[in-house]
């Protein structure tokens, strides 16, 4: 760990124990079935270099000073020579950031749209897409394609989810909980950050909202320039001082799923 994270966790910590449970639920629920109705492996994790990561985050929070990040569930088109398809990922899932304000009367987030939409691409780093891209793989080859959102919304359903909901269509964080996101990148000194897609599992925990059981969400894992997972509760913080039963932190999640959250977006609300 490097000698400058001493400040308190982030809002978005994740206990390793916790991890292992969604992890493990979301592969056998989910990402077996995804895989094997496209028969290709579905996105488990996306590795990026951490530089990359950090260029994202000032990105999206330059744009008119945005209050807050909207992460799509996203998928690539099947075609694999279309831009920005990665080789070997045409059809399987991703993630679309776009910026959002917050509506001071409604108390609600709203996306900023106007073409502000990113992504994270394994050879060209932060890449901003323009709006009618990031729609088509977020409505059409996302929300749209029976491979994706209607067989994931049928395995929730299965599973025991509320049948009032589809499985997860975005992911919002506030702009504080990601500037610490950014901040602990960095005074970790990771090498790369990994997108990791989980869910929720059958089994209600403390303070998570009652309608996120089964539901998909990201993660976010840090790695050393050893490809060595970073613990980063490993030192005494602020608010946390291993070795008195508190568990280990391992990645950051914690966002507000829609549904039910605010799904405000400049794509097809719900």
């Amino acid at each position: 760990m490097a000698a400058n994270c001493s400040g308190p966790l982030p809002l978005m910590s994740v206990s390793k124990a916790t991890v292992i449970k969604r992890r493990r639920w979301h592969f056998e629920l989910k990402t077996l079935a995804l895989s094997e109705a496209m028969g290709k492996p579905e996105t488990e994790e996306m590795p990026i270099a951490a530089a990359s990561f950090l260029d994202l985050c000032n990105q999206v929070f330059t744009v008119n000073q945005a209050d807050g990040i909207r992460i799509y569930m996203a998928a690539f088109p099947l075609d694999e020579n279309e831009p920005w398809v990665p080789f070997s990922k045409g059809g399987t899932l991703t993630v679309v950031y776009a910026p959002c304000l917050l509506n001071q009367t409604s108390g609600t987030y709203k996306d900023l749209g106007l073409g502000n939409y990113f992504m994270l691409h394994p050879s060209h780093g932060c890449v901003k897409i323009d709006q009618q891209t990031a729609e088509r793989w977020i409505i059409n080859e996302y929300r749209n394609n029976p491979l994706k959102l209607p067989l994931l919304t049928r395995l929730v359903h299965n599973a025991g989810g509320d049948p009032a909901y589809t499985d997860t269509i975005s992911v919002f964080h506030t702009r504080a909980e990601f500037e610490q996101l950014k901040a602990e990148v960095e005074c970790q000194e990771a090498a790369t950050v990994v997108t990791a897609f989980t869910s929720y599992t059958n089994t209600p925990e403390p303070n998570v909202n009652s309608h996120y059981l089964n539901r998909m969400t990201v993660e976010y894992y840090l790695v050393d320039a050893n490809d060595k997972l970073i613990n980063i509760s490993e030192r005494p913080r602020i608010n946390f001082f291993p070795g008195e039963g508190e568990p280990d932190i391992i990645a950051f999640n914690n966002g507000n799923l829609c549904p039910p959250y605010n799904c405000a977006g400049d794509t097809a609300n719900t």
